[in-house]
């Protein structure tokens, strides 16, 4: 296992883009076992984050575990009766996260 070290740059701009008072949407990705997963799991402590992990699965399991996720972020159970069906989820992450 590699050790976690020397990604205080990439934390901080973690840090700027979640502290901005907009919505971000970061897609993070390279190789395997360079702590990708572990750089995000830091920065996530003690921060209201959603955070979903892509899998090697079928669409329709994918939007049903997106779904999931967002009923038990956004605590909305609307959407146990209407659940997202494809990509609605950006307009959706944009509905809940702009103020009211």
């Amino acid at each position: 296992m590699l050790k976690f070290v020397d990604r205080e740059s990439e934390l901080q701009f973690l840090e700027k883009k979640y502290k901005s008072g907009q919505a971000e949407f970061i897609i993070l990705y390279g190789r395997r076992r360079i702590e990708k997963t572990e750089l995000l799991l830091r920065f996530a402590e003690n921060k209201r984050i959603l955070y979903f992990l892509g899998r090697l699965e079928s669409k329709e399991d994918t939007i049903r575990r997106l779904n999931h996720s967002l009923i038990d972020f956004f605590k909305d159970l609307d959407m146990l009766k209407s659940p997202l069906r494809n990509c609605d989820m950006f307009n959706y992450l944009g509905k809940m996260s702009s103020p009211s």
